[in-house]
């Protein structure tokens, strides 16, 4: 007989990690650029929606931080 010692992850757990991971639980103390590789993109059919979302999960955030990242080529916008 085998035991799976492992714990099981309840729901809400999970939740709370997945929340942790895309940093939706607390705001984090990252550069722009650091936090968009962290969640490998960020959604921007329109214009000021990446400025909405990093300003919801980043301490400090600086609009000015995240413009400069097309232009030091540091980032891409893609259709």
């Amino acid at each position: 007989m085998t035991t799976d010692a492992s714990p099981t992850l309840t729901v809400r757990a999970l939740n709370r990690a997945l929340l942790d991971r895309r940093l939706l639980l607390r705001r984090a103390a990252l550069p722009a650029l650091d936090a968009v590789g962290h969640l490998t993109g960020l959604q921007a059919q329109s214009p000021m929606e990446p400025y909405r979302a990093l300003a919801a999960r980043l301490d400090g955030f600086d609009p000015e931080a995240l413009s400069g990242l097309p232009a030091s080529r540091a980032a891409v916008r893609a259709p």
